[in-house]
Formats: structure tokens, C-alpha cells, sequence
């Protein structure tokens, strides 16, 4: 996420030469000064079933609006930065002694909106004559963000749908809704409704393609809310005319603060309308798994050159995808790991998928949904000779499953590390 970062310095100092605004100029007085940065520190998303990072756009800290008022009412100032700026040089103004209270907002003041993250913070100083008062003031998101994930067979089985988000407030409910007139899948997954912090309302309704009926309507409260927090909307459609939120249903991917939350929905009616021109749904077969150099899956001496580059076949689309390691080499593992867990999770930590893309190139593009996957262990397996102990084995075993639930046969690739490590032949 963005930070816009406003210092403030109060000192007790008349400066000459400098161009200032002089107010409530009775005895002796203090400087206030003002300088704007901005860190492009990236907002990292994280989405249960597959994670991405997503810098969000810098906001334009010229068009915040700048508010200090002192707690007497006797004084206030309200402009944006580039005012304050181009009328107080060098961010200088000078401020009589007492409590006053400083707000910075990028301006928008709607409940919900389509693209409009709200950045603000607010902070109470004293300016004391012959002190300085320095002070940090960061600007965060204060409203929240929610998108729409529509799985290929709800798009198929609904021929027209909507999602319905309201979020409840003291002055009055405010409501964003997502369509199948929103055009494709592709701009329905782009647009971002933004809604100030409060208690969400979710629903969901649509009409059957096969028959033209409606579809139950499905509501869901999401009530743990707070300023920063990415609500995504997982919606799936299982059976013939059916659709339900997937897995937990609606998950709450909370930015900065890293608190997913799982919000079980009951799903539409499960009963399918029988179709007789509709042929059965085919066999989608179980995930599979070559490796061309060594088809047997024999035990390999790990020696310069060794190709272990593995061939991946998953129709169903890949869920989940965990490297399971030997004993031997858990404790480097669990070093990289979030948790220090001993394994590999190469779909939800982040921290593993990002040191590990360099030496497992298809981390780039993420497993999540991949159908197939060139998957080379071959650098990994080198590292083995710096940190292993020779005449030792160490086993390797994938464990991974599609979107049907199937699994990946059980395979154990083992590497053994020879007493002295040479060229294969």
C-alpha cells in the first residue's frame, strides 16, 4: 500500500527572509513546517487459493486537502498541498502556541464508490513557545476494498446474475452491484468497489441457463471489517444450475493486516434440472507426473548437470501444491518457510514462492489453476552439495491436487549425495 508521509516541526524561531503566513500574532510564536514525501512501498494482496502482488497506484499527494485547527477555534486553515505549498514557502507557517489538531485526506468523502481509495490521518499537537514539535503523520487507506472471483462454471451455468454489495452505516446504507452486464470475466475481476469501514451485505441471485428460472438467492454478513481490508468474493457454481461460494465462500484478504477471514454461505439448491440434450460431463482425468531423463524414477547421485526437470499434467487445474522434504533436510527448509513449517507450500507462502522463483522458474507465473507445468528441481537439488552431508540420501515427494479434489500419485524422487561429487557421465 501507498504511504504518504507529511513531517511537521514546530520551533519557537522568528526566520528572516523566509515567506510566511502570520496569524493570532500576539507574543512570541512557533514554525510550523510542512514537507510531503511519498514511499512506494507496494500493497501486497494475498487471495486463499492463489496469491499476487499488485502495487497500487501512487495517489497524487498535491490534490490531498491539508486541515489545522486550533482547539480554541480561534484559528483554521484548510487547502490542498499544492496551496499550502505555493502560499507558505518552504512549507513554513507560523502558529501561536496551543493544542491544535491536523487532518490530511485525498478528499473523497463518498460511501461507496467504484475506484476511490480514501487515504487520511488526523493528529493532535502543541505548539510550545521555544520547543520544537516534530511530527510524523501517515497517511493509510481508511475505507475498504471489494472484488468479485466468478469461477467458468457459474459463468456457464447462470446466463445472467448479480452481485449486490451494501454496506450498512448510522446515516444510511450505501450499495455497489456487479453484472452480467459488466461485460467479460476479465472487467468483471478488474473493478474495484471501494466501501467505508462497516458491516457488509452480500447477495447473490441469478437466472438458470438451461430453463430460464431464477436461481436461490443466497445472502452472507461479513461483519469483521476494518480500514485496509481487501474483501474477495470466491463464487462458484457446482451442479447444473446450482451455485454456491466456494471453499469458505467469501474470503477477506486484509492487505496490511494479514487477518483472512472464512465466511461459510449455504448454497443455492443443489438439485441439477435434468437436461436430455445436455451430454454428460466428461471424465477429467487425475493429476500425472513424468520425468523424461529418468522415466523409472530411479535413485539419481546428485552430480553436476543432473536434469531433474518434471512433467506436470493437471486438467482438473491445480488447488494445492506442497513439496514434502526428507528428514535430513527439514531444518533448511523450515529456515525459508513462514511458520518454520518443514515443507514447502508453493500455492500460499508467499515468503517461499518469492526466494524459490529464481531457482524453480515456473513460480513465476503461479501453479494456482496451471494445467500444465514444467516444474525443475534441478537448482534446488544442487544446493544439496553445499549444505548436505555426502553418502547421504534425500527424498523429494509432491504432493498435489486439482480443483475435483483428485491427487497426484505418490512418487518419491530420491537424491542420493556421493562421498565425492563429480560430472555425471
Amino acid at each position: 500500500m501507498k504511504k504518504i508521509l507529511l513531517t511537521f516541526a514546530a520551533a519557537a524561531a522568528v526566520l528572516s527572509g523566509c515567506n510566511k503566513t502570520v496569524v493570532e500574532t500576539s507574543g512570541r510564536e512557533g514554525i510550523l513546517r510542512l514537507n510531503v514525501a511519498c514511499d512506494e512501498a507496494e500493497f501486497t494482496e494475498k487471495e486463499y487459493g492463489a496469491l499476487g502482488t499488485k502495487a497500487s497506484a501512487a495517489p497524487d499527494v498535491n490534490d490531498f486537502i491539508i486541515s489545522i485547527v486550533k482547539s480554541t477555534g480561534s484559528y483554521s486553515l484548510e487547502s490542498t498541498v499544492s496551496e499550502f505549498l505555493a502560499q507558505n514557502a518552504d512549507g513554513i507557517i507560523t502558529l501561536s502556541p496551543g493544542v491544535y489538531t491536523v487532518s490530511v485526506t485525498s478528499g473523497s468523502t463518498e460511501k461507496a464508490a467504484w475506484d476511490q481509495p480514501i487515504y487520511g490521518a488526523t493528529k493532535e499537537f502543541t505548539i510550545v513557545e521555544d520547543v520544537v514539535t516534530p511530527i510524523d503523520l501517515v497517511c493509510r487507506l481508511t475505507n475498504m476494498k471489494v472484488t468479485v472471483k466468478l469461477s467458468d462454471v457459474f459463468l456457464q451455468e447462470l446466463k445472467s446474475w448479480s452481485v449486490v454489495v451494501t454496506g450498512a452505516y448510522d446515516d444510511g446504507d450505501a450499495s455497489l452491484t456487479w453484472s452480467s452486464g459488466d461485460g467479460d470475466q476479465t472487467a468483471i475481476e478488474a473493478k474495484e468497489g471501494w466501501f467505508a469501514v462497516g458491516p457488509l451485505t452480500v447477495v447473490v441471485q441469478g437466472v438458470r441457463n438451461n430453463d430460464g428460472s431464477d436461481a436461490a438467492r443466497v445472502t452472507a454478513e461479513i461483519t469483521d471489517v476494518a480500514a485496509a481490508d481487501h474483501h474477495i468474493l470466491n463464487i462458484n457454481a457446482r451442479v447444473n444450475g446450482s451455485a454456491d461460494f466456494s471453499d469458505g465462500g467469501i474470503t477477506v484478504d486484509t492487505g496490511v493486516n494479514e487477518k483472512p477471514v472464512d465466511i461459510e454461505i449455504p448454497g443455492f439448491d443443489e438439485t441439477p434440472i435434468e437436461d436430455p440434450d445436455d451430454p454428460e460431463d466428461p471424465v477429467i482425468a487425475a493429476p500425472s507426473m513424468t520425468w523424461p531423463t529418468n522415466p523409472t524414477f530411479e535413485t539419481k547421485d546428485i552430480v553436476d548437470g543432473l536434469d531433474v526437470t518434471l512433467n506436470i499434467s493437471v486438467p482438473g487445474k491445480i488447488e494445492t501444491f506442497v513439496v514434502h522434504v526428507s528428514e535430513n533436510f527439514q531444518p533448511l527448509v523450515s529456515i525459508i518457510t513462514t511458520g518454520n513449517v518443514p515443507y514447502l507450500d508453493l500455492i500460499n507462502d508467499q515468503a517461499v514462492i518469492d526466494m524459490l522463483k529464481g531457482a524453480i522458474p515456473a513460480l513465476a507465473d503461479g501453479l494456482y489453476g496451471q494445467t500444465d507445468v514444467t516444474f525443475s528441481l534441478s537448482s534446488l537439488i544442487q544446493l544439496i552439495t553445499s549444505v548436505g552431508t555426502p553418502g547421504q540420501d534425500y527424498v523429494f515427494t509432491l504432493s498435489l491436487t486439482d480443483q475435483l479434489g483428485q491427487e497426484l500419485p505418490e512418487q518419491p524422487l530420491t537424491f542420493h549425495l556421493p562421498e565425492t561429487t563429480s560430472s555425471e557421465e
